[in-house]
């Protein structure tokens, strides 16, 4: 009878160090997620970081579009009024050039 037990004893025993392997091994796992969970979160941080840059940047580039259109349509505006100032000379240099052919016709 006192070898039975011992024997139940040792399975017992095999049963709980191979419980003790698994648990080690289970351990090593969550290690390596606990690490790859904080990694995850430097990553995110990271990004989260970039993001607020991203948005700054955009909010400013947003500003300098609005100042270089509202640019370009003054640019155009004065474009337009340079081509009508040049049309306005053509036709008065135009007149002055029959005017002038008239007074030479005259003398």
């Amino acid at each position: 009878m006192d070898e039975k037990i011992l024997e139940m004893l040792q399975k017992m025993d095999n049963r709980l160090n191979k419980m003790d392997t698994r648990f080690d091994s289970i351990d090593k796992r969550f290690d390596n997620i606990e690490k790859d969970i904080k990694d995850l979160k430097t990553g995110q941080h990271e990004i989260q970081k970039d993001i607020i840059e991203i948005k700054t940047d955009v909010k400013h580039i947003k500003t300098e579009l609005e100042y270089t259109e509202k640019h370009v349509v003054s640019l155009k505006d004065d474009v337009t009024e340079i081509k009508q100032d040049l049309n306005a000379t053509q036709i008065i240099t135009s007149k002055n050039w029959s005017d002038i052919a008239k007074l030479k016709s005259i003398k």
